[in-house]
Formats: C-alpha cells, sequence, structure tokens
C-alpha cells in the first residue's frame, strides 16, 4: 500500500494549518486557532481585577475623608448663617441679642434664618439647629447668649464636626 500524504483542509478563516512529520511519514495537519478572537484568559481577567482593587483601595479612604470635610464645611456654613440671624435680631433690638433657651431661639431666631426654618445636621440630616447652650452632638449648632451684666450683649456659637468643635464665633460684649 503506497503511502500517500493526505493534507487537510480547514474551513475557518484565520486558521494556518501546521505540518509536522508523523512517526511513519504521513503529514499530521494541526490547525492553529487565532487567540485574539476567543475572549479573555483568566489570568488577564485577574490581573484587571488586582488593577481595580488597588485603586479603590485607594480612593475609597480619600472619598470618605472628603465626604466628612464637606459635611464638616457645611457645619461652618450652618454657624455663620446662626451668626448673621443672631447679628440681624441684635440690630433689630438695641443690641440686645436674644436668650439662649429653646423657646427663645425659635421665637427670635429661627424667623431670621434661610427658609425661616431649622438648620440642617449634615451628619443626620434632620432639621434640628441651632440647639441651646454648646455643641455636643455630631453636626451641631450650639448657640449661648452672654450676659455679663445681666443683659444679653454678647453671644457664642459653636459648630461641633464628626469628633470635635470645628468652629467657635463670638460677638458682641
Amino acid at each position: 500500500m503506497p503511502q500517500t500524504d493526505r493534507v487537510l483542509t480547514n474551513t475557518r478563516r484565520h486558521a494556518k494549518p501546521l505540518r509536522s512529520r508523523h512517526a511513519l511519514g504521513r503529514v499530521r495537519v494541526a490547525v492553529a486557532h487565532s487567540r485574539g478572537t476567543r475572549g479573555f484568559t483568566l489570568v488577564e481577567l485577574c490581573v484587571v481585577l488586582v488593577v481595580i482593587g488597588v485603586l479603590a483601595s485607594i480612593a475609597i479612604p480619600n472619598y470618605m475623608m472628603m465626604t466628612t470635610r464637606a459635611k464638616e464645611s457645611k457645619v461652618k456654613e450652618n454657624s455663620h448663617c446662626l451668626q448673621l440671624a443672631v447679628e440681624l435680631h441684635a440690630t433689630g433690638n438695641n443690641g440686645i441679642y436674644s436668650a439662649d433657651d429653646a423657646a427663645s431661639i425659635n421665637a427670635n431666631i429661627v424667623p431670621l434664618l434661610p427658609g425661616q426654618q431649622l438648620l440642617r445636621n449634615p451628619f443626620t440630616a434632620a432639621r434640628t439647629e441651632p440647639v441651646s447652650g454648646v455643641a455636643a452632638v455630631m453636626g451641631q449648632i450650639g448657640y449661648r447668649a452672654l450676659a455679663p451684666l445681666g443683659v444679653n450683649t454678647g453671644y457664642s456659637i459653636t459648630g461641633y464636626g464628626r469628633s470635635a468643635v470645628v468652629i467657635t464665633v463670638t460677638g458682641g460684649v
């Protein structure tokens, strides 16, 4: 029986036949497939996941720090709004500042705040500010009247950030 070389043809467009000699002298054809059209390997996907993980480990703490700083900045803004309302009240009352009890704050100062309502606490999103006394809770704005001679001739406003007082404003006296 004579040996004949058989070449197998491949119908794929990008496949190239590779020839190698078989032990009996017959030609064997193998097809080399193009790997670029079949997708990503598991190693490539793992490398991408590791890169995304490294970027996330850098970005997430920075994002958390920036959101806290933004909330503390809002506390400072609320303190400034309260200061303007307190000064506006004193201007209309011959330099006498409002008392620091809750009823006086609601009657005299809150109507002078933006929107004529309590300020929004940036950490809790509740409208609870200002409070009477010194601020001691995250996002709180405290108002305290200063009356050295029995008359409210000054005030102190404190704003509490994430873990400490971030602003103290005093006026009058």
